[in-house]
């Protein structure tokens, strides 16, 4: 959990501990986006190439990714820049509440951004096809992101699908995923790299 006693003891800071939990995930892989250098995830053409069909957790792709160019095309400067904007429009006053800075919000949702096909929107954009994280991962290849939390100077390793459901989710929905354990959120497509905020489970 956060060390820091002023944002833990507030009602955003227990709510974002109790979704995301501490910042002893495990170790995550040296994964880079595809385009620097390839992520460290095992047969990685292989798993490219079933993205249409079952990924390594048995789940569907969907059908908008089967003719999409397997190399990693990252947004621009200004790509990012404009779609950050959009999504500011759309985070819940729960997430501003507790990252008070709006340079620390700005460099969280550029961060998920810089990890997804220029192509692919998780918050946006269509809820029939899956959205492939290409960033960094877990030693479970689920999808994390470093980030620093209010008032601490130190950046950790959080799980991806629980900062979003933080950052987006209504409230019923916040709810019930409030009530799950600190294990990566089940996704209804059952894609572990999978991002896309629709494709959450809600179900036990």
């Amino acid at each position: 959990m956060c060390d820091c006693r002023s944002c833990s003891d507030t009602p955003f800071g227990r709510w974002f501990n109790s979704i995301v939990g501490n910042s002893d995930a495990p170790r995550p892989a040296q994964s880079q986006p595809r385009g620097a250098e390839e992520p460290q995830v095992e047969n990685e053409a292989d798993e490219d190439s079933k993205y249409s069909e079952t990924d390594s957790e048995g789940g569907t792709g969907s059908a908008d990714q089967t003719d999409r160019p397997l190399t990693f095309e990252p947004r621009t400067a200004d790509e990012i820049h404009a779609l950050v904007r959009s999504w500011d429009n759309y985070v819940h006053p729960r997430a501003k509440e507790f990252w008070t800075s709006s340079d620390m919000l700005y460099e969280i949702l550029s961060q998920v951004l810089r990890g997804v096909h220029r192509a692919d929107d998780p918050i946006l954009g269509s809820e029939e096809g899956c959205v492939l994280w290409h960033g960094e991962v877990d030693s479970t290849m689920g999808p994390v992101i470093r980030m620093m939390r209010p008032n601490e100077n130190v950046e950790s390793s959080t799980g991806l699908t629980r900062v979003l459901a933080f950052l987006f989710a209504d409230d019923e929905s916040f709810g019930e995923l409030q009530q799950r354990t600190r294990r990566p959120f089940q996704m209804a497509c059952q894609n572990s790299r999978c991002i896309n905020l629709t494709h959450i489970s809600l179900d036990d």
